[in-house]
């Protein structure tokens, strides 16, 4: 009766049969392909993004080179400015009177070295690049138009 019940009672081992064992591998292995190729992508997308970012700060550059000029002929002046990466820019700046007084309309040419060109418009509210006798004439002209307005204060 003893040999019986030790037959009965006898004691399990957890295993994995072959099978579960490939098909676990084969999942990790799918799920490895595809975390490299994600990653791939991930250092594709930083390399561009730094490139232009590379130009972002370039054009951010020159257009607070140009708005923070005091008078037309500097802002007119253009310049050029070499980058961290070899790569350089050179711009031209043509500014347009508008018909409100104090507001210009400039117009930045990017040159880049390796060939490419960029035309930015900017509008910039500034004073003291208003030539007085064209800035009184406007304002006049505005009295004129639009008699109940704050213009008529100046």
């Amino acid at each position: 009766m003893n040999s019986k019940r030790s037959i009965i009672f006898r004691k399990w081992t957890p295993a994995f049969s072959l099978m579960e064992v490939i098909i676990s591998l084969a999942i990790f292995a799918i799920m490895a392909v595809v975390l490299l190729q994600a990653v791939g992508s991930v250092q594709e997308a930083m390399i561009t993004t730094r490139d232009l970012t590379g130009r972002e700060e370039a054009k951010r550059f020159v257009m607070r080179r140009v708005m923070s000029a005091q008078n037309t002929d500097a802002a007119a002046a253009g310049g050029t400015v070499e980058l961290s990466d070899g790569e350089s820019v050179s711009w031209a700046v043509s500014l347009e009177v508008t018909n409100l007084p104090d507001l210009h309309q400039a117009t930045v040419t990017l040159n880049w070295s390796n060939g490419d060109t960029e035309t930015l418009n900017l509008w910039a509210y500034r004073p003291e690049w208003s030539d007085a006798s064209v800035r009184s004439n406007l304002i006049q002209n505005m009295r004129t138009e639009y008699p109940q307005s704050r213009l008529s204060t100046f």
